[in-house]
């Protein structure tokens, strides 16, 4: 039987924008520094033939909490409450640890020490996102669910274009990591500030007192839940197989990095300048997006966007010239936008038990973090096909990210529950 809803939600762009203010600055802080940062930390210790290798240690080291955390912290927070709501306190909690890992890693300089570093970050991050992923779904009804979703992926792409632009003014490390910090506390301060008033719809009396492992297992019972989590595995695993060692093909693979008749000068300059153009047409891809998902569907928007961005990858690998290489960014940006913003209402759509949404989106979020230890794995690989020719590690890596994107945008197809 249907469990009741949280009934705070407010169907307008101010609030949804205010609700949606954390997933802003969480995008902020992961894009700057796992695209840029934390990668070039480890360029600076490590010598050049083996970046990939222990940049993908760290980031696959790291992450190993994160295929728990998320659904521990979420599934707490389904039984948890206080006078201030049952996911505020986790968000404000999750804000504070990620500030003190941002000050840890700020002064990182070993491979160990940005190991610490990484956990402790991502340890911040489930105990706040954990809880907080589950809102959509709990309080936003669902002919809305769609819209809110598309607002949430509009500011998460600001976020990664506005952290691109912090990062060229900002220049240092020291600079960046301590605008993440300012960010985070204000994405958090926002969203508590827009949600609370926010309560659960049932008391913890009423709810069922089934232990966690039991309610972490019932989302799998759902065969289109375990669809959408199998394709959102994939899809994330071709993204972050691209973007995780991006900087380090720009490196090794380009000679110069003229976009038109700018000279960029350096690869972290290009990758900063590329990605922030991809990401501001992924504002565009979400805009484009939020007026057509509750009216055509989620499954057509993504069928679309999944093969506008598997043509786009074969082309990628094989350009050394940076300005085709922007070109090229503009139909994927776009694309991506729109699949984010269609994949998450998918998700929302297909979860069993709104009232258990912190247990059932932390396990969805799995689909995420599990994905690190895969991706961290492929850097030795990268390295290894490397050393047979210069670049073949790199047009394998590609390539093979954009046959596993294709094939989870097809089995989209088999979720029934959604449209």
């Amino acid at each position: 039987m249907a469990r009741p809803r949280a009934s705070q939600y407010q169907n307008t762009w101010p609030w949804n924008f205010g609700f949606s203010a954390y997933w802003f600055a969480t995008q902020y802080k992961w894009f700057i520094l796992l695209f840029v940062i934390i990668p070039g930390q480890v360029q600076d210790i490590v010598p050049g033939g083996e970046k990939n290798t222990m940049w993908g240690a760290v980031y696959a080291i790291g992450a190993v909490w994160g295929i728990i955390g998320p659904a521990l912290f979420g599934g707490w927070s389904d039984r948890f409450d206080s006078k201030w709501g049952h996911r505020q306190p986790f968000i404000a909690v999750g804000a504070l640890v990620t500030v003190v890992a941002l000050l840890f890693l700020m002064g990182a300089n070993t491979i160990p020490l940005l190991i610490a570093g990484y956990f402790l970050l991502q340890l911040g991050e489930d105990i706040g996102q954990g809880p907080y992923a589950a809102m959509i779904p709990e309080i936003v009804p669902e002919e809305h669910a769609g819209r809110a979703s598309a607002i949430m992926n509009l500011l998460q792409s600001a976020g990664r274009l506005v952290s691109g632009l912090m990062y060229i003014v900002l220049k240092t490390v020291q600079n960046t990591y301590l605008g993440v910090a300012v960010v985070q506390v204000l994405g958090a301060g926002t969203t508590l500030y827009t949600i609370r008033d926010v309560r659960r719809a049932m008391p913890v009396s009423q709810m069922p007192r089934d232990p966690f492992w039991k309610r972490w297992w019932a989302p799998w019972e759902s065969l289109d839940f375990r669809w959408v989590w199998f394709t959102r595995f994939l899809s994330t695993l071709a993204f972050g197989m691209v973007t995780n060692y991006f900087l380090y093909y720009l490196t090794d693979m380009f000679p110069r990095y003229h976009l038109f008749s700018w000279d960029l000068k350096t690869a972290k300059a290009t990758a900063v300048v590329i990605a922030m153009s991809m990401f501001l047409l992924g504002i565009i891809g979400a805009l484009i997006a939020t007026p057509l998902i509750d009216r055509i569907g989620r499954k057509k928007l993504i069928y679309f966007s999944g093969v506008l961005i598997f043509a786009i990858l074969i082309p990628f690998a094989l350009t050394r010239d940076v300005t085709t290489l922007f070109l090229l960014t503009v139909p994927f940006g776009i694309g991506f936008g729109i699949y984010l913003s269609a994949d998450w209402a998918l998700a929302a759509d297909v979860l069993p038990d709104k009232q258990e949404a912190g247990t059932q989106m932390g396990v969805w979020s799995m689909s995420v973090t599990s994905v690190q230890l895969v991706v961290g794995s492929v850097g030795r690989l990268v390295d290894m096909g490397n050393r047979i020719h210069m670049g073949f590690g790199y047009l394998g890596l590609i390539w093979t990210a954009g046959v596993i994107f294709v094939a989870s945008t097809l089995l989209i197809k088999q979720v029934k529950a959604s449209r």
